[in-house]
């Protein structure tokens, strides 16, 4: 019987990596629910005792035991706080996926046809999202302030721009790792040409300010040569941008000017004020409300936020101090241990020896380092780890990483 549900959870499996970039109804079904009812309904087999040394081998310990850790500290935390809002437990929830993901994906072969899965939701998403811009090409033409069309398939505008980036960092690393022919060149370089487009016309800044580094990453690796060309080809493009776009990446420099952007120095100082006041585990949501309501009143910010963003001053645009004014010290703490130490040791460990084909490590090693700086990045001026589709990229990536450590051990 365990055998069949261990079939069925890796078809499940290939669901999720189709819905990564294309449906937030289909990643629910697949990964919020499917995937974890199977992985459930296997442990919950105890007489099977090859199902829970399965696990076992299949699981990096220091990664796994350190995201229960986390997402313990963190559960603690929101009961202590708990206001009647569940929309965070759900969230919390969601890094589970990890666990069954790491069960039914734990092969070359297995990883490969996830990898094919979200190469297909990507491009799929891509070509939806051109069909979109150029369906609402009128609309996305006009501005209005700091209201104007923001090109997405499926998802929230800003988080779309968070996970295309990544789709494209893993297409560039593919191309650059990755032995191809001409023809799957000429193809790749097609696609990066969408997919860059698709980010300039979705005008989300911080896409363009996490795209960017990450890219160059992989230059560095690939050579110096290619670091040196992406500086000049992003130097010249500039000026070749419509006004439109050219307008939101001076924003980035010019953030006085941009009322999004002084709305999240506002919403961040706001947070930190919020820290200084309750540093140790944080307010209940309606505690923080009412705080933020006097601070932005006595500091004269309210009328501008409440202008440009509206009377709800909960949210900060910046993942770290979002987690830090919600969960407070001791589990913001652990947060920076587990991202940027454990994570990027992991990675640092992997050995690019693992498969037949060399290049394939290198690719998946080099794509999956990039994705994170990206998104590490991403988390200054956005909420990535408490939003649906960053928190399924996150655990897609973390499998990866998991996948190449255990690996990397077994040799």
């Amino acid at each position: 019987m365990y055998r069949k549900i261990e079939k069925l959870g890796f078809i499940v499996s290939i669901i999720f990596g189709l819905s990564i970039f294309t449906s937030k109804a289909l990643q629910n079904l697949s990964g919020a629910f499917l995937l974890r009812l199977m992985f459930t309904m296997l442990m919950m087999n105890v007489k099977e005792k090859k199902i829970w040394n399965n696990l076992k081998s299949k699981c990096d310990k220091e990664l796994s035991v350190g995201l229960l850790i986390l997402l313990l500290l963190t559960f603690i935390v929101f009961i202590i706080n708990f206001d009647g809002k569940t929309s965070m437990a759900r969230d919390i929830t969601r890094y589970l996926t990890f666990f069954p993901l790491i069960y039914f994906i734990d092969t070359e072969a297995k990883i490969k046809k996830f990898l094919t899965a979200l190469g297909a939701s990507g491009v799929i998403s891509l070509l939806a999202a051109l069909g979109v811009f150029i369906k609402n090409y009128n609309e996305w033409n006009r501005t209005d302030g700091i209201v104007f069309y923001r090109v997405t398939f499926g998802m929230d505008p800003l988080a779309y721009a968070g996970v295309i980036s990544i789709f494209m960092i893993f297409i560039f690393s593919f191309l650059f790792f990755m032995k191809t022919t001409t023809k799957e060149k000429i193809l790749l370089v097609l696609l990066i040409c969408l997919g860059i487009f698709i980010l300039l016309v979705n005008r989300g800044k911080t896409a363009y300010v996490s795209f960017i580094p990450a890219l160059a990453y992989l230059c560095i690796i690939k050579s110096k040569k290619s670091a040196l060309i992406l500086l000049l080809a992003c130097l010249v493009g500039f000026q070749f941008l419509p006004t439109q776009i050219k307008q939101r990446a001076t924003y980035i420099v010019n953030y006085e000017k941009d009322p999004s952007s002084m709305l999240r120095t506002y919403f961040w100082q706001g947070a930190i004020a919020s820290i200084k006041e309750k540093p140790l585990i944080g307010f209940k949501s309606s505690e923080r409300q009412k705080f933020l309501e006097e601070y932005y009143t006595k500091t004269g910010k309210k009328e501008y936020i409440n202008k440009y963003f509206g009377d709800d001053y909960l949210e900060v645009h910046n993942t770290y101090l979002q987690y830090w004014v919600q969960f407070g010290s001791i589990v913001f703490l652990y947060l920076c241990f587990f991202l940027f130490i454990l994570i990027p040791k992991k990675i640092w460990k992997i050995r690019e020896n693992l498969h037949r084909e060399y290049k394939i490590t290198r690719f998946l090693k080099h794509g999956v380092a990039a994705a994170f700086i990206s998104y590490y990045i991403s988390g200054l001026t956005e909420t990535t780890i408490l939003k649906q589709v960053t928190i399924y990229v996150f655990i897609t990536l973390l499998m990866f990483v998991n996948y190449m450590s255990v690996k990397s051990k077994s040799i």
